[in-house]
């Protein structure tokens, strides 16, 4: 016996199945970096974990041409992500719980620093690192180039109670985009 296309059935099925297709399409695309308007951007969480006993962080790392340090008692969990970006996507401009050590494993991450009026592009290539101190420091990062960015994000001190490390920040107004 065939079943009615979707539809010729009742009202409450087809808003179930489409509810259900939604969600399907959302955990297929995971978690999203960013908004929207600079897809495409895609973020999977690798793992996540407290630290078993206390840890303080201390970092200290040039950031943007600048040297900064922020100081992280009793640092929560611990974020592995994978973020790949298409040609021409953009992360938005964001912040951080805390400090981010970034690994770039495919093309050219080129990070900007909200905090700079110049808008000064820092590029970083395939087997180099960055830091970003987190902690409200508003940044983003661009692929500008023609292939796809991979890079590997390991995220310290992420309160248990959010689910992604990413914190979406206002347009400081500094870059063109």
């Amino acid at each position: 016996m065939r079943r009615p296309t979707i539809a010729k059935r009742p009202a409450a099925v087809r808003a179930g199945a489409m509810s259900a297709a939604f969600l399907f399409l959302l955990v297929l695309m995971g978690t999203q970096v960013g908004r929207a308007d600079h897809l495409p951007v895609h973020g999977t969480i690798l793992a996540r974990g407290p630290f078993t006993d206390r840890v303080d962080l201390k970092v200290k790392a040039q950031v943007a041409g600048k040297l900064g340090v922020v100081q992280v008692p009793g640092a929560e969990d611990t974020i592995v992500q994978q973020v790949t970006v298409q040609p021409g996507g953009f992360t938005g401009w964001h912040s951080h719980p805390g400090p981010a050590v970034v690994v770039v494993a495919d093309g050219t991450f080129t990070y900007y620093d909200g905090d700079d009026p110049t808008c000064t592009p820092y590029p970083y290539g395939p087997g180099e690192s960055f830091v970003d101190l987190g902690q409200g420091h508003v940044h983003s990062a661009r692929n500008e180039g023609a292939a796809v960015v991979r890079v590997y994000v390991m995220y310290f001190d992420v309160p248990a109670d959010i689910a992604n490390p990413f914190i979406p920040a206002a347009n400081p107004g500094v870059c063109p985009f």
